[in-house]
């Protein structure tokens, strides 16, 4: 989607609502990474009982004795990447360095694979948090002296998903550790990526930062009434006034009876002249 032109100039206040959610971030993955730790340490012992080879059982235990020892500076490296992310768009936009054709060279397997996996586990990710991911980043173009790529978001799950796995680089390096790895980090940290969102929204919204759309109420119309022309639809022949009174209705009333009367006297007085005439011939 187009990037907002709004480009709102640096102040204090945006500046530390950037350093609200970069905390809200750290906050929430350190803990979540915690909890993938633990996890791998187990993953560690289970691949280790699963392999009856001794040498690949050594590996998995040397591999989870250089995770405990390396956990701290492992998480350090992460949330140290996801700072310098929040820091890169609170920045007004600066050229890049130019590419150097003599710093380009081959991508070894490991780093294909690697890509391959955080790909794949973000855009499921994205795909399950879209709407709130969008929300955020154009609440975030708010508060942020340029614009910037959805691409360049630091809460964007490809961005959360490379920075833990450089940070792991070196200890993921072992074979057959990898794979668990990214299956971990995925169900620990990426599964619950839309609370992390909500949050964010939340932190933005109560700040004034553009409302939340379920929370806009919209006017109720009115139902539309024919204008009034001025002019009254024509009655039917002998319909009676609106205002007619009951005497007027008497009037009518005694007027039937009376020619009602007048007919039946008339019809008497026929029959009386034909009996005369019959006795007279």
């Amino acid at each position: 989607m187009p990037i907002d032109t709004h480009s709102p100039a640096p102040t204090p206040g945006n500046a530390s609502l950037l350093n609200a959610l970069s905390r809200l971030a750290s906050d929430t993955l350190a803990r979540q990474s915690e909890e993938l730790f633990v996890a791998m340490r187990q993953v560690m012992i289970d691949l280790a009982g699963s392999t009856p080879v001794m040498s690949e059982q050594q590996r998995f235990l040397d591999a989870m004795r250089e995770l405990a020892q390396s956990q701290e500076e492992v998480q350090a490296d992460f949330l140290a990447r996801i700072f310098t992310g929040f820091a890169r768009i609170g920045r007004p936009a600066a050229a890049g360095p130019a590419i150097r054709a003599e710093s380009l060279a081959l991508v070894s397997p490991e780093e294909i694979e690697r890509h391959v996996l955080a790909t794949g586990m973000a855009n499921r990710a994205r795909n399950r948090a879209q709407k709130a991911l969008l929300q955020l980043h154009e609440r975030m173009l708010r508060v942020t002296p340029a614009p910037f790529e959805e691409q360049d978001n630091p809460f964007d799950p490809a961005n959360i998903a490379a920075a833990f796995l450089e940070a792991c680089a070196r200890w993921s390096a072992a074979p057959g550790i990898l794979r668990p790895l990214c299956s971990h980090f995925e169900a620990s940290v990426l599964s619950g990526i839309d609370e992390l969102y909500r949050a964010a929204n939340e932190l933005l919204v109560s700040a004034g930062v553009l409302p939340d759309p379920s929370s806009i109420t919209r006017p109720t119309r009115k139902p539309e009434t024919a204008p009034d022309s001025g002019k009254t639809a024509p009655k039917p022949a002998g319909a009676p006034e609106p205002g007619a009174s009951a005497a007027t209705l008497q009037e009518i009333t005694d007027l039937l009876a009376r020619l009602r009367g007048t007919a039946a006297r008339s019809e008497e007085h026929t029959s009386e002249l034909q009996s005369q005439f019959r006795i007279s011939y």
